[in-house]
């Protein structure tokens, strides 16, 4: 799916709830709660540094961390 994102310029978009692989292949994360958009931005900030109770709640079950906080 990267090789075929970066040959090609194609934008994919994934649903899923593993927290992992979301942050190994995705620029930017949406994360919804009941369909509604709550917490949208760079994969960085949004999985390290979640500024929403859903988003930190779902980080709160990742089975470590996800990505490394930032210095």
């Amino acid at each position: 799916m990267g090789s075929l994102r970066r040959t090609l310029g194609l934008t994919v978009v994934m649903a899923t709830h593993d927290l992992t692989a979301t942050a190994r292949r995705a620029e930017r994360v949406v994360v919804l709660d009941a369909g509604r958009v709550v917490e949208a931005g760079p994969a960085e900030r949004v999985l390290v540094i979640p500024e929403h109770p859903v988003t930190r709640e779902l980080l709160a079950y990742a089975d470590r961390p996800v990505l490394a906080v930032p210095e």
